[in-house]
Order: structure tokens, then sequence, then C-alpha cells
């Protein structure tokens, strides 16, 4: 009796197996590999007019990936500005990050406290509560450097409701590299 009930939980386990991995090629050795890449941008102005950039190259997201790369797909970019110095508390931002020049999105009036955690730009809630957009013109720009991973500038400029503007930008690019 208790070998029939083993190798009933045996066909079961086998059973299960077969039907989870009926439509998988389970042969296939592409592993997808969560990564990032940060541009983190110092700002240290006594006005309240503020602007910083920092270069960062793209190859980065392929750091530590061995083997041939089969694709990469961006599936979030996030913000996150640090409250620095005696920066004031209630500071609000108005301006715009950039690509290489190409505008990827605005802030009009967003006070940095919306942004005291990293926060995906893509949020609704940013669209919907405060004067915060995405240029999709600026987004495809920078999606189309896929194509190569070119070392990019990455800026930031505007005007702040006050002064000292002494913050850190953190912008993250978070993609999925498919690999063998």
């Amino acid at each position: 009796m208790i070998r029939f009930g083993y190798s009933m939980i045996m066909i079961s386990t086998l059973i299960i197996t077969l039907f989870i991995t009926g439509g998988c090629d389970v042969t296939d050795p592409t592993f997808i590999i969560d990564t990032a890449v940060t541009a983190t941008i110092e700002i240290d102005e006594e006005t309240s007019f503020y602007q910083g950039s920092e270069e960062v190259n793209l190859q980065e997201l392929l750091d530590g990936i061995d083997g041939p790369v089969i694709d990469i797909n961006v599936f979030n970019i996030t913000l996150q500005i640090e409250r620095l110095g005696n920066t004031p508390e209630d500071l609000s931002l108005n301006g715009s990050l950039s690509i290489n020049g190409n505008t990827l999105m605005s802030l009009g009036d967003v006070p940095i406290s919306v942004f005291a955690n990293e926060r995906s730009i893509f949020d609704d809630a940013l669209v919907n509560q405060y004067n915060f957009s995405v240029d999709n013109d600026g987004l495809q720009y920078l999606l189309a450097l896929f194509d190569d991973l070119p070392t990019v500038n990455v800026s930031v400029a505007g005007e702040a409701s006050g002064n000292p503007v002494n913050v850190r930008v953190l912008t993250k690019l978070h993609a999925q590299v498919s690999t063998e």
C-alpha cells in the first residue's frame, strides 16, 4: 500500500510537470537578467536656478553578463530626488531632464518630496496629481539608443521655488537582458 501511494505521488508529479512545461521548450538555454544603470547628478546652487549633468555609458547594462546578448528590453525608468544640506523641505522644481539634449521628462512646480523615494516616471499619479510629463519623442530617442548602447549625457536644468538647491537627482533605467 505504501509503495502504491509513493507511485501515485510520482505519477502525479510527472503529470503536473508535463502539464506546466508542455508549452515550453525546456531545452532553450535563454536567460533573462534584470539590470539597471543610474545617472547620479549632484546639484549645489545658492540661487534658485539649477543645472547639472553626467555622462552615462549604457554598456554598463551589460556588466557581469556572460554570453551573447539576444535582446534588451527597457521596462522602467525611475526618478529619485534626495534633499541635501539646507535645501528647504517644501522646495518645488520646474525644469526638465534630457538625454543628449532630447527632453525625456518635464516638471512644473513639483515638490521634491514627491520623489523622496525612487518612483517610476510612468506612474499615472504623477501626471494626474502634478504638472509632470514624459516626452514621447525623448523616450523614443532613448529607446533607439539601445541598438548601439553609447555613452549619453543626462542633464537636468530649471528653476526651483526657493534656494539653495542642494539635491541629488538619481535617474535609473531598468532593463531585462536576454542572453544565452
